[in-house]
Formats: C-alpha cells, sequence, structure tokens
C-alpha cells in the first residue's frame, strides 16, 4: 500500500505527468483501492487532461464514493490548474 499512496502524493505534486502512463497507473489503483478518493480525483482529472470518452462514465461512478459532482469538478479542475502553471 506504502507504493500506492508515493504514487499518489507524487503525480498530486506533479500534474503534468498525468500522461496515459499515469492514466493506466491510477485505473489498477482504484480499481483495486475503491474507496481511495485521491486517487480517483486524480484518475479523473487524468482522463480529463487526456480528453478520454471515459471521463463522464467515471465521474458517475465517483458519485457512489465521493459526496457530490460539485466537489468532483472542483477537485479536479484544481488538478489540473495546477498542471497549466
Amino acid at each position: 500500500m506504502s507504493d500506492v499512496i508515493s504514487t499518489v502524493l507524487e503525480l498530486s505534486a506533479h500534474p503534468d505527468r498525468l500522461d496515459d502512463g499515469a492514466l493506466e497507473v491510477l485505473s489498477d489503483i482504484v480499481a483495486r483501492h475503491p474507496y481511495f478518493d485521491a486517487a480517483r480525483i486524480l484518475y479523473l482529472a487524468a482522463l480529463k487532461c487526456n480528453g478520454s470518452s471515459e471521463y463522464g462514465v467515471e465521474c458517475g461512478k465517483a458519485l457512489f464514493f465521493l459526496p457530490d459532482s460539485d466537489t468532483i469538478d472542483r477537485a479536479v479542475d484544481k488538478i489540473l490548474s495546477k498542471r497549466e502553471l
């Protein structure tokens, strides 16, 4: 689990690394740890910044684990705004 946390922390600190490889890693983490909110938000951010058609579907799934869609949108946008700096 510490490798998973390290990966999520690293990607959180460097959202510019949310490429296809990170998307695959985050997908695996979310599948294995569905209640790991930080990983799920990063996964959604990676989907959005890579223009994935799965973004809407995964946002719907995230609503089972996260409070509401506004919270999801704000968190994803905050990560992506750091990427643009």
